[in-house]
């Protein structure tokens, strides 16, 4: 619909202006047909006089008017044409263009283009024929609606008449318009003509004449509506519709109030609703989705929540949609496994068979589902009777339809005679070598021949069956279901011998079994008395054929005794019987004694049952720990806890198994307290570091120069330990050592060491300060620190002079300064004793600037100027001189002389001024009035048209040109330039041309009035315009649409269209043409050529190739690569056939056409199955007309082969292949290969060895088969042999005691040899192995490995048993001490001897009488002072003991006592040396020395660092040092250490690296550390200093501190406590400071802001750039404002800029900088009071008054003024070096050039 608010009604559309089409068709009489536009829309706007544009809502209508022919479209000279001729009809007043546009809508939007007559219409509907094509980016689409059911354009009655409410009319168009839809746009192009069978002689037609409108609806239901409007509170709902399609139908019901039932497949809707009112706005929501809404089977509901158009009121409606249940019951696929259903799947087809293989028991049955709802039964797994199976699917709809499926499985019968399985007595037999085996206990006489596995088949030979032992052999023959096929195959049963290796009974005497005998129980133990030394076995076996072995009289040992007894079956397979006899222990004795953390003296030995061991005083208990020597006896423990100071007994009772006792004592001796250290120290007014800790020995502490003593406090951590050091201790200026000494109970000694610092004097104060001859301010006071002095210029140096209050404190600063203008600031810095403490007393010293503004000299180079006076100078130059240059020299060196250099000059005079000035800032003027004479140039720089070329070239020399130019130029523009800037021209612009010769002078008028005419003939052209306008030919559509820049053309027509007329049109009226009328055409292409020939004789020819369509469906050729098909290709014959071998799985199919422009399908390669084949070759004529080839091919089929492949082991026999089986039922060859591929030289017979072989199977075939074969591996892997071991008893004999010999057999039971390995184990199950074969007495346990062969894996025996009996010899052969004699001399039968020694250790030797006795106590053996028990003890294998006894004396030598030179910080070496000697038994024979940096004493084992014989020992260690002595007597014996003494040295020579990152210039308070590191001892005293040569009574840091410009030399000293120094230097220049400066004046340059107001960026005079900004004005008082700009109050600005004033005759020109409302100028001002022709820089320095100014230029009193400004800066100095360090402004003026933005500058 259309919205209301838009709509105008039929009627009131008679006020609205509106645009007429007409049509104008002549026939015999003039008949006026008209097709006018109306829009039933609210709004009409026409833009411009042409496009016009009818808008509504979200939908416009827009046409364009053609020009020329009024307001529509004209067709004069008409006849009836045919629709062919009118739907390309083209051109001005044939066509008729519009468009429908529409934004974004809230709502779908339908719209309708209808045609209605007027009431003023009488010619009838059915003449007139009316045609709409859409039109996109130049292609025309025809709109279907124009066309009626016959194929032709439809008349206007044959339109439907529109359905729009108060509407009449036809119909031409409609469509909907999506809502949102963004940039809707469809261009409409309409065509009228008369239709071709029209008898206008009828005088229903003749004299008739109307009017038809066009009207275009915006409808979303084609219910036009009232006008009426709507209330802006309307929340009713119109009505609503979903997917475009379905109406909601209005209920009254309390629950929902519109409802709609959809069908299932509707699955989502889209709804719309819509509203009363077209302003009112609807929200619809459901389950927080919009708009596109997924439908549940049932009941959905939706709110749609309506909103006024002023949105006070809205109201919810509720919409209830019903979604069908599904009815549908297809599949989207059905399967059973792989196998093809007959016939193929269809949801109309409900009964399918399929056919299975006999070998197929089961198959799964399969089916999509096309819809979710649907149920399906009767799916998965069937198990397949042989024969017939039905298997029926329901399947079952939504709604509850329910379609049955039934598929009929065949299943076929079985031709397989072959065994899948035999059974003997229960027992399945195994394939061997083509026979079926099994191997049945000795007891089975008799068998019984069941259970034979087939495939349906019948089976003979089965049965009961007598067996002999060994081989039984018996045959069966297979029938196979089919009765087709019989096998006989061989069943062996093998009987085995006896396997029974069971006891009956077991006892050994004197023993009972720890368990009652049973044939099943293997193993069992008993224990007996330390006293039975022997025990017999006895045993019966089962079987009467088992032999026994392991009975009779055994030998126990003490502990467990392990006995086997082996029974052999008669198989010879063995069972193993264990006895462990346990014979009690009568060992008292320990295997080991130690206490925890020290060791006992002697070493301990089990024979040995006394000890002893020292502990510390800080243990009060021990722990002993003890190990009896046998698993089974007891030890415990006495008083090991509560041990007082002195010896305390400790008791270790041991207990036997068998009850024997044995006591073992240790005299455990607490010694006394050892501890030396001190719990506190601290000393008065001092503070400690580091902090106290008992075990830092070493402090040190600073105090002020006014503590002149300390008291030194201290306790000990041990009460019993003394103190030597405490109390009150004078203090010295530096460093001083107090040394605390500390002596335990026991003797020991440590010194703690404190060295205090006291502090030097900080007084830093002068005792006066002056300058030499002068006066400073104030007078001098020694607290007072700054001080200033004014000098004048003349004066550029001073001396300061001062005396430092302290003799000791340093001064730097003083001497002689030299002084620059302006301030002069020196420090004088004065260091206390302390070298820390500084004070810095200042002088400023002002020196005066000079006020000097005279020349020494002026002039212009290449000239003599004329003096005037002293300030004023003349001078007059040529017109070609365009500068000069000017120089001029100040009296004064300090002077600024400005205005010289290259100046341009103008026309006339030109005033240059140079400005000196002084140093001060006083100013003096120097005018040089230069004059240029005029020009008499009159020639022209350039000349130019704006159409056509000059000829010749311009010239400024030449006069005279010729131009042409083309007819259509109507018109040029002639442009110059003068060579001189003083000349002018006439005579340029724009220029109307006649056709043919046109003459135009132009005139120059140089400075000096000299004359100069160019003249230029230019000659207009006749037309040469040779193109169509249109081009059209009869039944055939031009491709591309014709353009007139486009000449060529393709088109194409029916075979039945033999003659076509061409039509066309030129675009120039004087234009001819040939070419067009009617064409005859050939099949094929014909090319039509339409030539234009325009007025100039030009031509231009339009081809236009013309193709009529062939009818030829023939072909030319028809073949298969490879074969020849019957009968031979004629193209009249279309059948034919061929046939091919199986082997051939695809042909090619070729085929050529007899017409090129006809295509084949059908061709290529073809799959072919077995059996017969029918291919189809498709001809298609150009025109449609098909024709078809076919050719029936047959493949032949091919043998099938069934062959399983083989895998099995070796056995030592031939292994034959699987039976096979052939589809043909004909005869099969076996052939063995050694290869995996079948291929290479056949085997002789089936292969017995291990390998990866083949086996070819062949049939012979038959006549409806082609003979198959098939190649399957045939592998044999390797076979498992038996191994069988026997067991072994040897006695020890130190060697390696192996296994014996073991033996093999092949799988098949036949004797094998091969090579082996055995593993010995320690326990009877063989899972614990040995590293090596055994040696030690002891039962093991064995197994034989066999190496693995080509044909067999490696295997193993059982596990049996291996026993080596024990050793029993325990003696000694030699007994001695390395280096020393025993007494008596060795004897085997004496166990006691003695050796008397001066050593730490000794080392004893010892060998046994036999290797497998073992003997501990020999070694080294550490021995303490005085005398020593050594034990060496000898074990035999079996375990008896004996002890040999050596008792050592030994006597250690004593250490002596020290003394040493100096214990203070000393930068010699000193000496220690020997006060008392040590002592030794052999003599002296020198000292061993230790050092070290702490005072804990080394121990005995602490190697020594050096030795002396004269006990003089030279110190040369750094720092503090510890020394200790020990005497090492002539035999290297060494006595205890002595007690130490200390030194302290400094010899180091310090070192110093100055900063590698501070740069040699360093801005001035730049902050760089001086040192980057130094390196001392780290002992007390050591100090560090920098001074500068300009500083020199300052101890420098940091450059921060160097305060005075100019080149430092600094000197950095580092000095140790003992006096070494090490000094550097580095030289550094402290520069002036950089700043980075704001050019506050944008553009001061004046190269991109023009200001305006007679102002001009100009090229002609500039100081830097490209242009300047030049004023030029005849105002008498004239100001232009160049900028604005933030002056923040009591800021100090410099304001800089140059002035050129060229023309001034009056007045003066100023330049201010202005507050903004110009009431007074802000900072300052500069003025002009004559014009100079050159270029001249001023200044303005000043505070600011305002916080914003304005720069104001101007002129006063003067009527023509003609001068330029550039380089202008305004910089606020206080921002930029910060308020009170601003420089002033001769330091700016010489300082600051024009910069633009920043700049950087050094102060």
């Amino acid at each position: 619909m259309v919205y209301r608010d838009n709509i105008v009604g039929v009627d009131n559309m008679k006020d609205k202006k509106r645009q007429i089409i007409l049509v104008s068709l002549l026939m015999m009489s003039l008949l006026l047909v008209t097709l006018g536009v109306s829009v039933s829309l609210f709004s009409y706007v026409r833009k411009g006089s042409t496009e016009n544009s009818v808008k509504l809502g979200s939908i416009t209508f827009k046409y364009t008017e053609n020009s020329n022919i009024g307001n529509g479209i004209m067709i004069t000279e008409a006849l009836p044409v045919t629709d062919e001729v009118g739907k390309i009809q083209s051109g001005e007043g044939k066509i008729f263009d519009f468009k429908v546009e529409s934004n974004l809508s809230r709502s779908d939007l339908e719209y309708e283009i209808v045609a209605q007559p007027t009431e003023n219409n009488t010619i009838p509907l059915d003449a007139v024929k009316f045609y709409l094509t859409n039109v996109t980016d130049g292609t025309e689409e025809e709109l279907l609606s124009t066309i009626g059911e016959n194929g032709k354009v439809k008349t206007l009655d044959e339109y439907s008449d529109t359905t729009i409410k108060n509407a009449t009319g036809k119909t031409i168009y409609q469509e909907t318009i999506l809502r949102n839809t963004k940039g809707y746009l469809k261009n409409f192009r309409a065509r009228m003509w008369l239709r071709e069978d029209l008898d206008w002689t009828d005088e229903k037609y003749m004299g008739k004449s109307g009017a038809i409108r066009i009207n275009v609806y915006a409808n979303s239901d084609h219910s036009m509506a009232s006008t009426d409007t709507t209330s802006p509170d309307d929340i009713r709902i119109e009505r609503v519709t979903a997917n475009k399609k379905y109406l909601f139908t209005s209920v009254t019901n309390e629950e929902y109030q519109y409802e709609l039932t959809v069908p299932n497949e509707v699955a989502n809707l889209d709804i719309s609703v819509i509203p009363s009112s077209t302003e009112a706005t609807v929200e619809i929501t459901s389950l927080s989705k919009n708009r596109s809404y997924g439908l549940m089977v049932g009941d959905n509901f939706f709110n749609a929540k309506v909103i006024s158009a002023n949105k006070e009121k809205s109201q919810n409606y509720i919409l209830k949609v019903t979604r069908e249940k599904s009815s549908n019951t297809g599949l989207s696929s059905l399967t059973v496994d792989s196998y093809s259903l007959t016939p193929a799947y269809s949801d109309n087809v409900n009964n399918y068979q399929v056919t299975v293989p006999y070998e197929i028991e089961t198959v799964t049955v399969n089916a999509t589902k096309q819809e979710e709802t649907e149920t399906i039964k009767g799916l998965g797994n069937k198990n397949l009777a042989i024969g017939t199976n039905e298997v029926e699917l329901e399947i079952k709809a939504e709604d509850g339809t329910i379609r049955k499926i039934v598929i009929t499985i065949e299943r076929q019968k079985s031709d397989n005679a072959g065994i899948e399985n035999v059974e003997v007595n229960g027992y399945t037999l195994s394939l061997v070598d083509g026979i079926y085996q099994v191997v049945v206990p000795y007891n089975v006489t008799k068998v019984t021949l069941a259970n034979v596995t087939t495939t349906g088949a019948t089976v003979t030979g089965i049965g009961e069956k007598e067996l002999k032992v060994g081989n039984n052999d018996y045959s069966v023959e297979v029938t196979s279901a089919s009765g087709k096929v019989k096998t006989k195959y061989v069943i062996r049963v093998v009987r085995e011998k006896d396997t029974d290796n069971t006891l009956k009974s077991l006892s050994l005497t004197s023993c009972s079994l720890d368990k009652v005998f049973t044939s099943d129980t293997l193993e069992y133990s008993c224990t007996v008395e330390n006293n039975i030394t022997e025990t017999t076995i006895s045993a019966t076996a089962n079987s009467s054929v088992a032999s026994i072995t392991g009975l009779g009289k055994k030998t126990l040992v003490v502990g467990d005794n392990r006995l086997e007894i082996i029974v052999t079956a008669q198989n010879g397979v063995t069972k193993t019987y264990q006895v462990v006899v346990h014979r009690k222990s009568n060992d008292a004795n320990l295997n080991s004694l130690s206490v925890t953390g020290y060791n006992i003296s002697p070493v301990f030995n089990s024979s040995t049952t006394s000890y002893t061991v020292s502990i510390p005083y800080t243990v009060t208990e021990v722990e002993v720990v003890a190990t009896a020597n046998s698993q089974l006896a007891n030890a415990t423990l006495t008083n090991t806890n509560n041990l007082t100071v002195g010896e305390n007994l400790v008791k270790v009772t041991v207990t036997a198994e068998d009850g024997t006792i044995k006591v073992y004592q240790i005299i455990v001796t607490r010694r006394q307290d050892t501890n030396n250290n001190l719990n506190n120290l601290s000393l008065t007014s001092c503070t400690l570091s580091p902090t106290f800790s008992s075990s830092t020995t070493s402090y040190t502490c600073t105090v002020e120069n006014s503590v002149t003593s300390t008291t030194v406090t201290a306790s000990t951590e041990s009460s019993v330990a003394s103190i030597e050091g405490t109390g009150t201790k004078n203090l010295s200026v530096g460093t001083n050592t107090i040394k605390v000494n500390v002596t335990a109970q026991n003797g020991s000694l440590k010194a703690y060491t404190v060295v205090v610092t006291r502090k030097p004097n900080s007084d830093a104060t002068l005792k006066s300060l002056g300058v030499t001859n002068k006066t400073i301010t104030p007078t001098f006071d020694k607290d007072t620190l700054l001080y200033t002095l004014t000098v004048p210029y003349s004066v550029d140096n001073i001396t300061i002079t001062g005396v430092a209050t302290q003799s000791v404190s340093s001064v730097t600063g003083l001497g002689s300064k030299v002084l620059v203008v302006g301030e002069n600031s020196f420090d004088i810095q004065v260091t206390a004793e302390d070298k820390t403490t500084t004070k810095t007393y200042n002088i400023t010293v002002t020196r005066q600037k000079d006020t000097d503004t005279s020349l020494k000299s002026i002039g212009v180079v290449g000239y003599d100027i004329v003096k005037v006076d002293n300030n004023n100078y003349t001078l007059t130059v040529e017109n070609n001189v365009t500068n000069v240059e000017v120089t001029a020299t100040a009296a004064s060196s300090v002077a600024i002389v400005t205005g010289t250099g290259k100046k341009t000059l103008n026309v006339g005079e030109n005033v240059i001024k140079v400005i000196v000035t002084s140093q001060s800032g006083s100013v003096s003027t120097y005018n040089v009035k230069v004059t240029r004479k005029a020009s008499s140039d009159a020639t022209l720089k350039s000349l130019t048209v704006s159409s056509g070329t000059l000829s010749p070239t311009f010239s400024a020399s030449t006069t005279s040109y010729t131009v042409s130019v083309p007819y259509s130029v109507t018109s040029l523009t002639v442009g110059a330039t003068v060579n001189n800037s003083e000349a002018s021209v006439t005579g340029t612009g724009s220029k109307n041309l006649s056709v043919g010769d046109n003459k135009i002078n132009v005139v120059v008028t140089a400075g000096d009035k000299t004359t100069k005419t160019y003249i230029v003939t230019v000659t207009r052209q006749k037309d040469t315009v040779n193109t169509l306008k249109s081009l059209s030919l009869t039944d055939c559509t031009l491709s591309p649409t014709f353009s007139s820049s486009t000449t060529s053309y393709t088109c194409a027509v029916a075979n039945s269209v033999t003659l076509t007329t061409v039509a066309a049109a030129t675009t120039s009226s004087v234009a001819t043409l040939t070419g067009t009328g009617n064409k005859t055409l050939n099949v094929g292409d014909n090319t039509l050529n339409i030539v234009v020939t325009s007025q100039s004789g030009s031509t231009k020819t339009y081809s236009v190739k013309v193709h009529r369509k062939s009818n030829d469906a023939n072909l030319s050729s028809l073949s298969v690569t490879g074969y020849t098909i019957s009968p031979a290709f004629s193209n009249n014959t279309t059948a034919y056939t061929l046939t091919v071998p199986n082997a051939i799985s695809s042909i090619t199919v070729n085929a050529s056409k007899s017409n090129t422009y006809a295509s084949i399908s059908g061709t290529g390669s073809k799959t072919l199955n077995v059996g017969s084949n029918t291919i189809k070759v498709t001809v298609t004529a150009e025109d449609g007309n098909t024709k078809a080839y076919t050719i029936t091919v047959k493949r032949k089929g091919v043998d099938t082969i069934t062959l399983s492949a083989k895998n099995t082991t070796y056995t030592g026999s031939t292994i034959a292949a699987n039976t096979a089986s052939a589809t043909s039922k004909t005869s099969i060859t076996y052939t063995y290969y050694s290869t995996t591929n079948c291929s290479g030289t056949a085997l002789s017979s089936a292969p017995t060895n291990v390998g990866n072989y083949s086996v070819k199977v062949v049939s012979s075939g038959n006549g409806d088969y082609e003979a198959g074969s098939k190649c399957v591996t045939h592998t044999i892997t390797k076979g498992t042999p038996t191994i069988s071991l026997t067991v072994k008893t040897a006695e020890a004999t130190g060697s390696a005691i192996t296994a014996n010999a073991a033996t093999a057999k092949n799988p098949n039971g036949s004797s094998v040899t091969l090579t082996y390995s055995y593993t010995y184990y320690s326990n009877n199950t063989c899972t614990t192995a040995l590293s090596s074969t055994p040696s030690t007495a002891g039962t093991y346990y064995v197994k034989a490995t066999s190496t693995a062969t080509t044909n067999l894996n490696s295997a193993s025996s059982s596990c049996v048993t291996h026993t080596i009996n024990k050793n029993t010899n325990n003696n000694l052969s030699s007994l001695s001490i390395s280096g020393y004699s025993i007494s008596p001399s060795f004897a085997v039968g004496t166990t006691s001897y003695t050796a008397t020694t001066e050593a730490s250790s000794v080392t004893v030797n010892a060998k046994t009488a036999t290797s497998l006795a073992t003997v501990t106590g020999t070694g080294s053996k550490t021995l303490s002072w005085g005398s020593n028990a050594l034990n060496v003890i000898v074990t035999a294998q079996s375990g008896d003991v004996k002890t040999y006894k050596i008792t050592v004396t030994n006597q250690r030598p004593t250490a002596p006592s020290l003394t040493v030179e100096s214990d203070n910080l000393v930068s010699i070496a000193p000496t220690i040396k020997v006060s008392s000697a040590g002592t030794a038994i052999s003599g002296v024979k020198h000292y061993e020395y230790y050092k070290s940096t702490s005072s804990t004493a080394p121990t005995d084992s602490t190697t020594a660092t050096g030795t002396t014989t004269t006990g003089e020992v030279t110190i040369s260690d750094e720092g503090t040092t510890y020394i200790w002595y020990r005497t090492v007597s002539n035999n290297g014996f060494k006595s205890a250490w002595s007690s130490f003494q200390v030194t302290n040295l400094d010899t180091t020579t310090p070192t110093i690296v100055l900063n590698s990152t501070m740069p040699s210039i360093i801005t001035k308070g730049d902050s760089y550390n001086i040192i980057e590191t130094y390196t001392t001892n780290n002992l007390s005293g050591s100090t560090v200093n920098c001074i500068s040569n300009l500083d020199i009574n300052k101890n420098i840091t940091n450059t921060n501190q160097l305060t005075t410009t100019g080149n430092h030399n600094i000197t950095c000293t580092v000095k140790t406590g003992a006096g070494k120094t090490t000094t550097v230097t580095k030289n550094i220049e402290i520069t002036y400071k950089a700043y980075t400066i704001t050019n506050l004046f944008t553009d001061g340059s004046f190269e991109t802001i023009n200001r305006g107001n007679n102002s001009i960026l100009s090229s002609e005079y500039k100081i830097s750039g490209n242009t300047s900004l030049k004023v030029q004005t005849n105002e008498k008082y004239y100001a232009i404002d160049i900028g604005e700009f933030s002056t923040p109050i009591n800021h100090v600005f410099y304001i800089s800029g140059y002035t050129r004033v060229d023309k001034l005759t009056d007045g003066y020109v100023l330049q201010e900088l202005h507050v903004p409302d110009h009431s007074t100028w802000n900072i300052g001002s500069w003025y002009y009071w004559e014009s100079n022709s050159q270029w001249g820089r001023q200044s303005i320095y000043g505070i600011s008054t305002s916080n914003f100014s304005v720069m104001r230029l101007g002129v006063w009193e003067n009527t023509d003024t003609i001068l330029y400004y550039d380089d202008f800066m305004i910089i606020d100095l206080t921002t930029t070096f910060g308020s009170g360090n601003e420089p002033n402004k001769e330091w700016c003026d010489k300082h600051i050039n024009y910069f633009d933005g920043t700049a950087t500058i050094y102060m």
